[in-house]
């Protein structure tokens, strides 16, 4: 099975705003040194969140899907369910079953059929406890079959002019779940260096490149004639004090490795992050000036996040900007 998406937890140094990742009902316990979460029974954990949902009018409208499964992980007697919201429609029920998880053993639903209500809507798994003991459910994942035969090579190029500690860390932190993703030999982080003085290490996974300060625009074309001199096939432009989840990597590298359309661009969103819960920019279009969308979404809300996803899956704008 190929991971198109993990379900992520908070994380201290990235955001703690637990409504972003999960919502709760009845008495439930959460670790976040330990990405878990503990129901009593009867109470429930639902994945319907901004960092969680599955769009699945994105993904089939732009992938080849060979087939779509999510997998559940954690331990105890539980009823899962997997939904599918459609735009406009009562939402489906695509997988009800009770199962008793164990740690080495998660539980599988193939949602495949989905296609025959819809190919475009939001999909998202809810977990409830059944038992007096409890349940805990410690992670789950959006997965596909196969890849096509071609992976693309992705370029990681970030731009950094004297912030020698912040762009050390967030080299650090890609080169280490580097190592770890499935596909990290296909992607390359590449430091465009406009101070001349971050002092990055070269490495199997990293390259520094020393450039003159042409300031941002410039360091990012560096990275963008480096990348294509090199021969990777995309290029993925990062600043050096990026606040993300790596996931946000390995989701991007999937949906460009299943692209319908190889010239398939994918631009990123960005979070406010003095109030962490609110969109500062999902996307913007051009209109004499640069005007943003859904500035100021409350990212809390299942129905504000559901409106902002289900519109961005059908927005068609001629002056698009990422």
């Amino acid at each position: 099975m190929i991971t198109l998406q993990n379900f992520i937890f908070p994380e201290p140094a990235i955001c703690t705003e637990h409504p972003l990742y999960f919502h709760t009902t009845g008495e439930v316990g959460v670790s976040q040194s330990r990405a878990e979460i503990w129901l009593a029974r009867g109470s429930a954990v639902a994945f319907d969140t901004y960092f969680n949902l599955f769009n699945l009018g994105k993904w089939h409208a732009a992938c080849v899907l060979d087939g779509l499964f999510a997998e559940i992980s954690g331990s105890g007697r539980v009823e899962i369910r997997v939904y599918q919201a459609i735009p406009d429609q009562s939402w489906g029920v695509l997988h009800c079953e009770t199962v008793t998880l164990a740690a080495d053993a998660p539980h599988r639903a193939d949602l495949s059929h989905y296609a025959a209500r819809a190919g475009r809507g939001l999909v998202f798994a809810e977990i409830r406890a059944l038992d007096e003991a409890g349940a805990t459910v410690t992670g789950g994942r959006f997965a596909t079959r196969s890849l096509p035969g071609e992976l693309p090579r992705l370029a990681v190029s970030i731009t950094t002019f004297k912030r020698e500690d912040q762009v050390r860390e967030t080299v650090a932190r890609l080169d280490a779940f580097l190592q770890g993703f499935a596909y990290g030999e296909q992607v390359h982080v590449q430091v465009v260096d406009n101070g001349q003085s971050a002092e990055i290490a070269a490495s199997a996974r990293v390259t520094p490149i020393d450039n003159p300060n042409y300031g941002g625009a410039g360091g990012f074309a560096r990275g963008l004639l480096e990348a294509e001199a090199a021969g990777f096939s995309h290029c993925l432009f990062m600043d050096d004090d990026a606040s993300f989840h790596m996931e946000n990597i390995a989701r991007a590298y999937m949906f460009l490795a299943l692209a319908r359309d190889r010239r398939s661009a994918v631009s990123g969103a960005m979070i406010n992050n003095t109030h962490k819960w609110a969109m500062w920019e999902n996307g913007a279009w051009f209109d004499g000036a640069c005007r943003p969308l859904d500035c100021g979404t409350d990212l809390r809300d299942r129905s504000a996040v559901f409106q902002m996803e289900m519109d961005g899956a059908q927005r068609r704008l001629p002056t698009l900007y990422g």
